[in-house]
């Protein structure tokens, strides 16, 4: 364990209770038709539209990059061309990996949500719609896509590179989705806010 693994932890942790100190912590509750108008609000559409977006262009160059690399290995070296671009392909894996977990997290939430709805209040009118099962399959879909994603980072490249670079798009990725989705900005005080970003930004840097 070296000394930028110490301090990195340090930040690590640093970040994340500074992050959990300021967030909102009122207790909400949301039905079906509440999550599905949070979808449909300019900021989530916005959200989605760029996650999207960017997620294409980075399949897009992973995709390109990763068929060179494969090349590469049935010759048995490593191309001039492939050499030039291999240190943006080792982080493209746990990017993508990292984006799609965040959007897991996203809709683990709600479909506690909606499974506490359920469990604990006896309210059972949100199974009979499709929306409440396409939510969980999405939730599905996102986990298994984050594992895929990355497992092919670590099938090619190192994990002490593989890791920190899909905690970062994690935690970044999924703190900008609740903040869009859920509001969470919306009423916590200018003192919070900073804080809140402050945590982040120590956690992404650690």
């Amino acid at each position: 364990l070296g000394c930028r693994d110490i301090i990195g932890t340090f930040f690590v942790v640093a970040g994340v209770v500074g992050t959990a100190f300021a967030a909102d912590k009122s207790k909400k509750e949301y039905t079906l038709d509440c999550l599905l108008d949070l979808y449909q609000r300019p900021n989530m559409l916005i959200y989605a539209g760029g996650f999207f977006g960017l997620f294409v262009v980075l399949y897009t160059i992973q995709r390109k990059l990763g068929k060179m690399r494969r090349r590469c290995e049935e010759e048995g070296e490593l191309s001039p061309e492939y050499v030039r671009w291999m240190k943006l392909h080792s982080v493209l894996p746990p990017t993508l990996s990292g984006l799609v977990g965040a959007q897991s997290i996203l809709f683990a939430k709600c479909t506690m949500e909606l499974l506490k709805k359920a469990f604990f209040f006896q309210e059972y009118e949100h199974f009979e719609h499709v929306a409440t099962y396409a939510i969980i399959l999405a939730m599905f879909f996102c986990v298994f896509s984050q594992l895929h994603w990355l497992a092919v980072g670590l099938h090619d490249f190192d994990a002490v590179l593989m890791v920190p670079v899909f905690q970062c798009w994690l935690i970044s990725g999924a703190v900008l989705g609740g903040a869009v989705y859920f509001e969470d900005f919306k009423y916590l005080p200018m003192q919070n806010k900073l804080i809140f970003a402050g945590g982040v930004g120590v956690t992404v840097v650690g």
